[in-house]
């Protein structure tokens, strides 16, 4: 039977080879899904990851900007519900991973990886355990779709979990770690450099999370707390980060900033030399580098105070990382 792999970022596709490596699946589609909103650069970086692997088929979707996903979704679910599936593994939980969801037949549905926002699902989101009213807007986007001969009825108790994270299960889900054996194939014989410390932007003033100023005077302190330690800095923005020029004043001989063409664990998987450790806000790349490379990772704490939105999901982040040896620079 065939498997279906629904992804929309870089970790995602990660997380989709990782799957049908350690799972040993054949028979393998991936729905590549671009939005527009995340930009050309998610689009540039999920192809860089996925063309990595053999894939029966791959689908894209959104690569015209201006067509009506209204038509192209339905017509696409109609196409799919042709066949019947092994496994569903999705990375995101919106409108049209929901319909599509709704459809098709599948033996068994896998949530992937998508940074924190695993933790927010398993928690409380995708928890069948707990009631999430629709809101009235997406009650009428789901009816229209139901107009077309759609259902949009998906049971959120048929969600299992392909994850790195530790989880305990709710109601009964199955729970398989991820023990990332297509990337662990190619990391024998690299060096460390002990003088050089990766830190992984985060596009937090940028989706207002935290204040601008809040994020250059953390950004200030770790600099600070690395330079004393002899270390240089190479900064890697987050792929949503645009503002740059705000971090220029931090740019010296200790510290560089460097935007890479594809994720961070892809492009560490290209080094012949590695990083001493890994810094962070609370990227879960922080998690995945660790266990991937075996590299000491260090989260630098933001106080809870100066988080506009997430407080919830970021302390539990913080909380998983405590948990899974990473390391807490408060």
């Amino acid at each position: 039977m065939k498997n279906l792999y629904i992804v929309s970022s870089p970790f995602q596709c990660i997380s989709a080879m990782e799957a049908k490596t350690q799972l040993g699946l054949d028979e393998n589609i991936l729905i590549a899904i671009y939005y527009s909103k995340d930009g050309e650069k998610t689009y540039e970086q999920m192809r860089e990851v996925f063309k990595l692997s053999h894939w029966d088929e791959v689908i894209e979707i959104g690569l015209e900007r201006k067509k009506s996903k209204y038509f192209e979704y339905p017509s696409l679910i109609k196409k799919l519900k042709k066949d019947a599936y092994n496994m569903i593994f999705t990375g995101h939980f919106g409108q049209f991973q929901n319909i599509l969801l709704s459809n098709l037949k599948a033996n068994q549905i896998f949530a992937l990886d998508d940074g924190a926002a695993t933790l927010r699902w398993h928690k409380s989101e995708l928890n069948p355990n707990l009631e999430h009213p629709l809101r009235l807007s997406k009650k009428i986007k789901m009816l229209r779709y139901s107009l077309l001969g759609l259902k949009t009825d998906f049971d959120k108790k048929r969600i299992n979990y392909f994850t790195m994270f530790d989880l305990e299960p709710y109601y009964g889900e199955t729970i398989i770690q991820n023990q990332f054996i297509f990337m662990k194939k190619f990391i024998a014989n690299k060096k460390i450099d002990d003088e050089i410390v990766y830190f992984i932007g985060q596009a937090l003033y940028d989706e207002k999370i935290v204040e601008k100023e809040t994020y250059l005077e953390y950004l200030e302190k770790a600099k600070s707390h690395l330079v004393t330690q002899n270390k240089k800095i190479i900064y890697i923005p987050h792929r949503r980060e645009e503002n740059l020029k705000d971090l220029n004043y931090l740019v010296d001989d200790n510290f560089k900033i460097q935007r890479l063409p594809t994720s961070v664990e892809i492009y560490l998987l290209g080094l012949d030399v590695l990083p001493s450790s890994i810094y962070s806000f609370y990227s879960t790349a922080l998690f995945s580098i660790h266990k991937i490379f075996g590299i000491e990772a260090t989260a630098v704490y933001v106080n809870s105070d100066s988080i506009k939105i997430y407080k919830e999901g970021i302390e539990d982040a913080y909380s998983v990382f405590k948990k899974s040896g990473v390391g807490i620079l408060s």
